[in-house]
C-alpha cells in the first residue's frame, strides 16, 4: 500500500471521527521497511488511531518483525492458523509446522503482543474425524495456556470457488441457503462427523473454557457452537424474509 494512499485514507478517517481501522491486506507484514514507512505516516497523520492487522506465522518469525514500530497503534494482530496438527497444515497447503506456530506465539509474547494476538483455527474439514478435530482444539488450548494469545475456533464452511468446495461438488445454490449447509443433526454437509461427534466437540470446548476461566483466560478462547450458530443464522434469515422488498 503506497504511503500516499494510507495518508489520504487516514486523513479521511480522522475527519470522520473513526479511530479503529482494519487493514485487510494480508501482505502488510511481509516487508519491514514498508511497515516502518507506514508507521511514520500513521504517527504524523493520525497518531491516536488503532489498527487490526493481518499477519503470517513466517512473517512473525522473520528477524526483526518491524510491527513493533507500530506498538502503540496495534489493537490486534490476526494470524491464520487453520489446523492444529502438521498433517492438516500440509493438507491446507500451509508452509509451516506446529513448531513454527509455537515459536511465533512465543515471539509475540516476548514483544508484548500476546493478549493482542488472535490465532484462528478451523475445525470440521471434510477429511477430519473426531480425533483430528480434537488435535486442533487441544493445540489451541495449549497455545493459550503457554503464551496467553487469543484463539478464534471456527467450524469450516465451504466457500464457492475454493479447491475444497469444488472437490466436494456442492451446488452453489446450496451455499446460498444456510439451512441446506447442515443436516437435521446440525452436522455441516462438508463434514465426516456425526451428530454425536458435534456434541462431543461442544462439550470438549466447554470443559476447556472452564479450565481457562480458572486461570482468568476464558476470554482468550472464542467459539460458537453449531447449534447457536444455526439459531442466530435462522433469526437473521427470518428478519430478511420479513423485510420489505427493495424497489
Amino acid at each position: 500500500m503506497p504511503n500516499g494512499v494510507i495518508r489520504e485514507g487516514l486523513l479521511s478517517i480522522k475527519i470522520s471521527g473513526f479511530s479503529l481501522i482494519s487493514l485487510s491486506d494480508d501482505c502488510f507484514t511481509t516487508d519491514d521497511a514498508h511497515i516502518e514507512q507506514q508507521a511514520g505516516v500513521i504517527s504524523e497523520v493520525h497518531p491516536n488511531s488503532k489498527f487490526i492487522v493481518n499477519s503470517r506465522v513466517l512473517d512473525i518469525l522473520r528477524p526483526g518483525y518491524a510491527l513493533s514500530t507500530m506498538d502503540s497503534n496495534i489493537q490486534s494482530i490476526l494470524v491464520g492458523g487453520e489446523c492444529g496438527y502438521d498433517a492438516g497444515l500440509r493438507r491446507v497447503r500451509k508452509r509451516i509446522t506446529i513448531a513454527d506456530f509455537r515459536e511465533s506465539a512465543a515471539k509475540l509474547q516476548r514483544m508484548g503482543f500476546a493478549n493482542r494476538s488472535v490465532y484462528s483455527f478451523i475445525i470440521g474439514f471434510h477429511w477430519e474425524d473426531l480425533s483430528m478435530v480434537k488435535k486442533t482444539i487441544s493445540f489451541a488450548f495449549e497455545v493459550i495456556m503457554e503464551y496467553d494469545v487469543c484463539v478464534f475456533l471456527q467450524w469450516y464452511v465451504p466457500i464457492p470457488g475454493s479447491s475444497i468446495f469444488n472437490l466436494l461438488d456442492i451446488p452453489v445454490e446450496t451455499f446460498m441457503r444456510f439451512n441446506a449447509l447442515f443436516s437435521q443433526d446440525l452436522v455441516p454437509i462438508s463434514s465426516n462427523l456425526s451428530g454425536q461427534d458435534i456434541l462431543r466437540v461442544d462439550e470438549t470446548v466447554a470443559s476447556l473454557k472452564h479450565l481457562l476461566r480458572l486461570n482468568k483466560q476464558d476470554k482468550n478462547l472464542q467459539y460458537l457452537p453449531i447449534a447457536d450458530y444455526h439459531r442466530i443464522a435462522n433469526k437473521q434469515i427470518q428478519r430478511t424474509q420479513k423485510a420489505a422488498p427493495l424497489i
